[in-house]
């Protein structure tokens, strides 16, 4: 029985060793059998399994071992596995391109860590670990040893150790300084966009935990960016600190960056010095960005920022910018938020603005006080404005603003009390439509004076890609305006104007029932403008006149002006006309007077072409009818050729200069012909004294700034005459005065006049000198006449009185004082 045991004994022997033989020979495939088995679900393959016994049964040794994993490859050599130690002399990680995947077996499982670790397994010790990826121009390389059971430390490009516990895993590693840069070179190559840039690090680090379920952990940097921007701009920025990530189900992730500081230099260049000039002190000064709340992150590309603040100072110049409950979304590219930004620039004052961003626009309110850079022909106090806006980057935006400042000054001109209000709209495709309100309390230029002048402007333009073109319609009001002692008071002026290539626009004033209508065409080659009133009744001008000379009053008749010319080479061409124009000085009446005079101006000379002038009646104590002359300008105006009928007689002029009194002038020559001797007398009627007669004169008459006077004229006769006086009682006093002469002076009250000669001086003051010689016969006493007198007298005192009872000229003034 004993040997039938132990026979059977010997024979399993056999069959397990024959076994164990058979299996270790077919080890290779029956490994791969098995890895297969194991394997498929996870889409992974061994590719290679060379493994013998070592020494002992209790111990493997393997040449080589490969795993394959969507086009990864792990790949390990000298292996040697014992109960206590696994250990490695290479391994090998070949990755490829991570490919995407919305499979639910890609999705994160949110579990907490159930990790099976045996309470003794062989130490893992690898000697060499290498880790290839596309774009790398080397492998990460390090070495791992396992000390004690689930704790590792690991060298080489990556430093630190991690933990392994059945709930969590721990790391704190840091990159080598080499291998940094060498990711940071194919981060560059790889996302290198339009502005070239470069980055140092020079310590990064992570610490953390991870539970399966959740995450806490830091990441320790020390970065250093350069930004080129072209033309030798480089931005530099500058973190430091650490970065705190923690998750509570791995679908939601709070980073805190309140430990990491960064700032921003701006670039000293030639392209941004016509930008960042207008910084002040910030221009030089380093920019501190930080968000000192923790922000969230997820797993759908959504990130939320309470607070984020962009600021700098310099001195008492100060630029901060608060973004306040910001939202983005990385994947589609969209964020929105609130943002606070407060400035103090010396050179241009603060301003203070809240709204909202987002994607798609920017809205929001601002306030400030403001100042406009010095210029030398430019100096303004200090603007406030405040308004509302919003901007959309590829829709309709709109500003809404109102500004105010004490005083403008500029070369000419100078502004008090300044207000605009802005309403604009500006669509997606460049159309811009708006309304400008303006107010000038007083502004004063050039001389002139300018009393609360209001503007409303409205705004139609299109400055869209190749289309520049506006519309401006604009209505402007005066209250008061005065030049030098003018004042006109309620002026409107309604504008049209079109700008495209050119600059063509129209503008009606309206004063007083006076329109004039100026128009323009401004190119780049030429700037015609031209200025039109039609006819306007004379009366409306009688405001101005009266102004110049409260003795004037403007009456019937018609005015018209036209200019046309070249405001840019300031050549013009004028014409004016005056038709059947009724004007009233003091008592004088000059009635249906007719001019249209016509000139150049160029360069600031006027040059007018002499002109026909007529007047139908002047009222001036003797009444002048059918007047007609020229008017002309040679460097002064002056009046030729003018002729009259006075008295049943004929006046004629030469040449009479109106302006430049001051001037040293040959004397005018006015020549009277055929005066009727009884009209003259009757200028001032005496009881019982009757002269008929034919009379001429030469009168050189001066015309400077004391008056007119006469210097040496004549009087004559041109035809025989009769003066009777018949119980005069002025004449008979002055015979019973003068007995001796009684006799003499009664040859005078029947007298045939042969011939008169007078000797004729008027000073300016009026006051007229004759030295009269009478030659004639008394037919009474058939005894030849010879009398000289001379006769003193102010003729202004006659000539006024002559107007005062002139009873047309009253009935005109009264007629004209009721219009006014």
């Amino acid at each position: 029985m004993l040997r039938k045991v132990i026979y059977s004994l010997l024979i399993i022997i056999c069959v397990i060793a024959a076994t164990i033989g058979v299996s270790y020979v077919y080890r290779t495939e029956i490994t791969h059998a098995v890895a297969k088995h194991y394997l498929d679900h996870y889409d992974a393959q061994l590719t290679c399994a060379d493994w013998q016994w070592g020494e002992g049964l209790f111990a493997i040794e393997a040449n080589r071992l490969c795993l394959s994993y969507q086009g990864h490859s792990l790949t390990l050599e000298g292996i040697s596995l014992t109960f206590d130690a696994l250990e490695i002399e290479k391994a090998t990680v070949v990755a490829t391109t991570l490919a995407q995947s919305n499979s639910a077996d890609s999705q994160w499982q949110n579990a907490p860590l159930a990790l099976l670790l045996p309470i003794k397994r062989p130490l893992l010790h690898i000697e060499s670990a290498s880790i290839s990826y596309p774009g790398l121009a080397r492998a990460m390389q390090f070495s791992i040893s396992e000390q004690r059971l689930n704790r590792f430390a690991v060298a080489g490009d990556v430093n630190g150790e991690w933990a392994l516990d059945a709930d969590v895993i721990s790391v704190d590693i840091s990159m080598s300084d080499t291998f940094t840069e060498l990711l940071l070179e194919q981060a560059q190559s790889l996302y290198q966009a339009e502005l070239p840039w470069q980055a140092s690090v020079t310590n990064l680090g992570l610490k953390g935990k991870f539970w399966g379920n959740r995450v806490d952990a830091q990441v320790i940097t020390q970065t250093q960016v350069n930004v080129d921007s072209g033309e030798q701009c480089t931005w530099r920025v500058a973190s430091v600190g650490r970065i705190a990530l923690q998750s509570k189900d791995m679908h939601v992730f709070q980073l805190d960056t309140s430990a990491l500081t960064t700032e921003v230099a701006l670039p000293q260049c030639a392209k941004l010095a016509q930008y960042t000039q207008h910084l002040g002190g910030l221009r030089a000064a380093k920019w501190q960005v930080n968000a000192v709340e923790p922000m969230t992150l997820d797993l759908l590309g959504n990130v939320r920022m309470p607070s984020l603040t962009i600021s700098t100072q310099a001195g008492k110049e100060s630029l901060n910018v608060l973004a306040k409950q910001s939202q983005l979304n990385w994947q589609v590219l969209s964020f929105e938020g609130e943002y606070a930004l407060e400035a103090k620039i010396s050179q241009y004052g603060s301003v203070t603005s809240q709204g909202q961003y987002s994607n798609a626009n920017i809205a929001g309110s601002y306030e400030g006080q403001f100042k406009l850079p010095k210029q030398l022909a430019l100096s303004v106090s200090e603007l406030r404005s405040d308004g509302d806006f919003e901007y959309h980057f590829w829709g309709e935006s709109v500003l809404s603003a109102r500004v105010s400042g004490e005083q403008i000054k500029a070369q000419g001109l100078d502004a008090n009390e300044v207000t605009a209000n802005v309403d604009l709209k500006l669509t997606a495709d460049g159309a811009i439509e708006g309304r400008v309100n303006t107010h000038f309390t007083l502004l004063n230029s050039y001389g002139a004076s300018v009393e609360n002048l209001r503007q409303t402007y409205d705004i139609t333009g299109d400055i869209g890609v190749g289309r520049k073109s506006a519309k401006v319609k604009a209505q402007s009001t005066i209250a008061r305006l005065r030049y030098d002692s003018l004042l006109f008071s309620d002026i409107k002026i309604d504008s049209n104007v079109t700008i495209a290539r050119a600059i063509e626009g129209s503008h009606l004033l309206q004063w007083q029932g006076i329109n004039a209508l100026a128009k323009h065409n401004f190119d780049s080659n030429n700037s015609p403008v031209s200025l039109t009133i039609n006819n306007t009744d004379l009366s409306a001008f009688t405001p101005l006149v009266r102004q110049l000379n409260a003795d004037v009053v403007l009456g019937e008749g018609q005015v018209s002006l036209s200019a046309d010319g070249d405001a840019k080479l300031q050549q013009f061409d004028w014409q004016l006309g005056i038709v059947n124009a009724d004007i009233l000085y003091q008592s004088y009446l000059a009635k249906n007077l007719s001019v249209k005079p016509q000139g150049k101006w160029n360069s600031g000379q006027l040059h007018l072409q002499e002109s026909t002038f007529t007047i139908d009646e002047v009222r001036a104590g003797p009444v002048l009818k059918h007047i007609k002359g020229q008017v002309g300008l040679e460097q002064d105006v002056y009046l030729s050729d003018v002729t009259a009928s006075v008295l049943g007689g004929t006046l004629t002029m030469d040449k009479m200069y109106v302006t430049g009194l001051n001037k040293q002038r040959p004397n005018t020559i006015v020549t009277l012909d055929s005066i009727d001797a009884s009209k003259l007398v009757a200028l001032e009627p005496q009881q019982g004294i009757a002269f008929k007669g034919i009379l001429g004169a030469s009168l050189p008459l001066r015309f400077d700034e004391s008056g007119v006077s006469v210097e040496n004229g004549r009087v004559y006769s041109q035809q025989p005459g009769k003066l009777t006086i018949d119980n005069n009682a002025a004449f008979n006093a002055v015979k019973s005065q003068q007995e001796q002469l009684g006799p003499m002076l009664g040859m005078l009250e029947n007298l045939d006049i042969h011939d008169i000669q007078a000797d004729v001086n008027l000073k300016s003051d009026g006051w007229l000198t004759m030295a009269m010689r009478i030659k004639g016969e008394n037919p009474d006493h058939k005894q030849a006449v010879n009398f000289n007198y001379n006769h003193e007298e102010n003729i202004y005192t006659l000539f006024k009185a002559l107007r005062l009872s002139d009873e047309i000229t009253k009935k005109v003034e009264r007629e004209y004082q009721a219009k006014e």
